[in-house]
């Protein structure tokens, strides 16, 4: 009977001690498991910020060539009919070539053009109310744009007014180059959703007009629109006020985003001055690379 205790006795010990054994072991391997799997996720992440990155990076960098672009342009117009006027004057009709030429020459754009303030071109209004290209206030303006694949001119429109002449009021209020929100203008009978690059023409700090560049945002959305970050993302751009400028779904481009990520972005947008945030949801990242 002692014996056979005894032995009873040293199989319930060794018992204990194999289902101790096998319960340490199973944690153990629990918790390499689960530092495995935060490593494993963390590296993923991590891998996912770099590419989400990389393409912000190289989106940024086109559109910011673009812009640039742009600007060229209209500094080196500005320069070209500042220095004509102080010459004597271009004559309006070789001027308004300029803006032709130029338009022909970035057939990615929309539109080309230039206008200034009442008599401060060549003093001559009087003699250009209602001429070909011009209005009714005869004041020089020039502006060519694409219809229908064909270069065709056309007056100015709602410069003076607030919100839709703000590629005219901005600069020259502010005196210095502005990058428009996204908006509608209609050119020979169609509307079409754009933004403008504005250049201010100042001559000892007196404002005496602008120069434009238009760019219309369908080619810019449909390239937006093909990109599928990882496979299976896709990449939205907005604009400094939360503006959708190209979307995968493009019934979106235009509208305003209010939700709390959109704000966290435009936020980001203003501090970060170009450095990468993500802003990470339970489906989905949102990362900022500021353009300007």
């Amino acid at each position: 009977m002692i014996r056979a205790f005894s032995q009873l006795f040293s199989k319930s010990i060794a018992t204990r001690l194999m289902v101790g054994t096998a319960v340490i072991a199973v944690l153990a391997f629990g918790a390499t498991a689960g530092i495995t799997y935060i490593r494993s996720s963390n590296a993923l992440l991590e891998s996912a910020h770099g590419s989400l990155e990389n393409l912000a990076q190289l989106e940024a960098e086109r559109i910011s060539s673009n812009l640039t672009r742009g600007f060229d342009t209209n500094d080196a117009l500005a320069n070209s009919l500042l220095t004509q006027r102080a010459d004597g004057g271009l004559e309006r009709k070789r001027a308004s070539m300029l803006m032709h030429n130029q338009l022909t020459a970035h057939p990615e754009w929309t539109g080309v053009g230039t206008i200034w303030e009442p008599q401060a071109y060549d003093g001559k209004d009087a003699e250009f109310v209602d001429a070909e290209g011009h209005d009714a206030s005869g004041r020089f303006m020039s502006y060519w744009a694409w219809s229908n694949g064909q270069p065709m001119q056309e007056p100015l429109r709602d410069y003076e007014v607030p919100g839709n002449g703000d590629w005219y009021l901005l600069p020259r209020k502010l005196k210095q180059p502005v990058v428009l929100e996204p908006y509608v203008y209609e050119i020979g009978g169609q509307k079409i959703l754009m933004t403008t690059m504005a250049t201010p023409m100042v001559e000892d700090g007196k404002f005496l007009g602008v120069v434009t560049v238009d760019v219309a945002l369908k080619a810019l959305q449909e390239s937006i629109a093909k990109l599928r970050p990882m496979g299976q993302g896709y990449v939205r751009l907005l604009s400094p006020c939360g503006t959708v400028v190209a979307d995968r779904d493009a019934a979106k481009v235009g509208s305003k985003l209010e939700d709390a990520d959109t704000r966290a972005m435009v936020v980001g947008a203003l501090t970060n001055r170009g450095r990468p945030m993500f802003v990470q949801g339970r489906r989905r990242f949102l990362l900022d690379h500021g353009l300007v």
